[in-house]
């Protein structure tokens, strides 16, 4: 199926129930084999989102590196253990609950988690969108440099 209402709110709101369903799931860090009912972690990491580079907004990828921080130390990534590992950059912030305040709104919208992979393929598909859009208007704009077409073709593929 094809997304065709692209729009960058609807990626940010995709985005925060993504990161929101993470952190309402019990036991989230555990894989299949530890506790049937919790593969949330497998279920990331097999839809490729091993790296908070793929959320387009900055506070997303933080939230998403604290859950992986959590997730490397085998630790729940729920609102009390992201918060406790969140970026120096929000504890000295002027407003230091800005964080907490963010992640508990991020989690409050959210009813359940039963559609949860079907908005990573969504959000997978607005990630390949982006990165189509970002070659167009680096070809258009002369970013090219000259660079051997043979080589950015196998850039591009490994990517």
């Amino acid at each position: 199926m094809k997304v065709t209402n692209y729009s960058l709110s609807n990626r940010e709101e995709l985005e925060r129930y993504i990161l929101g369903t993470i952190l309402i799931t019990a036991n989230n860090h555990l894989s299949i084999s530890q506790h049937y009912n919790s593969n949330l972690k497998l279920l990331m990491y097999s839809h490729g989102y091993d790296s908070p580079e793929y959320f387009s907004i900055d506070f997303h990828k933080d939230v998403y590196q604290c859950i992986l921080n959590c997730w490397e130390n085998d630790i729940t990534a729920d609102i009390i253990t992201v918060s406790a590992v969140k970026p120096v950059k929000y504890k000295k912030a002027l407003n230091p609950n800005y964080f907490e305040v963010e992640l508990s709104i991020m989690c409050n919208s959210i009813a359940n988690s039963a559609h949860l992979e079907w908005h990573l393929f969504i959000l997978k598909q607005y990630i390949w969108i982006d990165f189509w859009n970002n070659l167009a208007n680096n070809i258009s704009m002369n970013f090219w440099d000259n660079r051997d077409v043979l080589t950015f073709n196998q850039n591009f593929l490994d990517r």
